[in-house]
């Protein structure tokens, strides 16, 4: 195991704990945000831990997470969280849900982790120095399309359709960062989303691109941290049908 940054062993510890308060036995409360969005006591609980444990060592940080309201990201060093990627599998006892950090210095992606405490799946990335799933080297699997999984956030019948032309499946697990953490180590070979948060897609672009995947625009350029965002992850190798796929992906959205 490479030898980490200290600020990197902290954050690793916070995201650790806070994971485990996904754990508690005891039914959190639910609130409806919007149609078919939700939000629990539980994700409320897990962002306020991280940014008291986070704002103790880092006292100058901003935060920049789902649950509460935001402005423009800064050009400063801050956080971006999303106290639980995956709320509705969450509050449904789907274990397919993660703890998701990033820490940014100027726009730019220092280090990240995604923490499924269900399956005790730590992925983890430092900029310039690699990707990780608990501690081990994580490098992306290319695999041609016709053999490769594409994840899409909703299962709509027009995405798979279409979808189904260039990959062996289109399919929808419920959590945009883990979706791309399972591209980064090879159980996916594409990722496309429509329109996504920065918190919904900034920790795994880093582990992504550490691990060598591509990170892309629509256009097909390395993707920003805009808000919303807009992202296709993919091994090398899927690069141009994933373009292709989504250019007519959203045609079909529009039809």
């Amino acid at each position: 195991m490479s030898k980490h940054s200290q600020a990197y062993m902290q954050i690793l510890d916070c995201v650790r704990r806070a994971g485990r308060l996904m754990l508690k036995e005891e039914e959190p409360e639910i609130a409806v945000k919007g149609a078919n969005d939700f939000v629990t006591a539980r994700d409320r609980e897990i962002q306020d831990f991280l940014i008291r444990e986070l704002s103790g060592l880092f006292p100058s940080a901003f935060f920049f997470a789902e649950e509460k309201e935001n402005f423009e990201l800064p050009d400063t060093e801050g956080f971006i969280i999303d106290p639980i990627d995956g709320t509705t599998n969450f509050m449904n006892g789907f274990p397919c849900c993660a703890v998701c950090v990033a820490r940014v210095r100027q726009r730019q992606l220092v280090d990240s982790f995604i923490y499924n405490p269900f399956r005790e799946e730590m992925f983890t990335a430092e900029a310039g120095r690699g990707a990780w799933l608990n501690e081990q080297p994580l490098h992306v699997v290319s695999r041609p399309p016709s053999r490769a999984i594409c994840l899409i956030e909703d299962s709509w019948k027009a995405d798979r359709i279409v979808l189904r032309r260039f990959f062996a499946s289109a399919r929808c697990i419920g959590s945009a960062e883990l979706g791309i953490a399972y591209v980064a180590c090879g159980r996916a070979g594409v990722k496309i989303s429509k329109l996504l948060h920065i918190w919904d897609y900034a920790a795994g672009t880093l582990i992504a691109r550490e691990a060598g995947a591509l990170v892309l625009d629509p256009d097909g350029q390395d993707a920003q941290l805009t808000e919303p965002g807009r992202v296709v992850v993919c091994c090398p190798s899927c690069r141009d049908a994933a373009l292709q796929a989504l250019r007519e992906a959203e045609a079909a959205w529009k039809s």
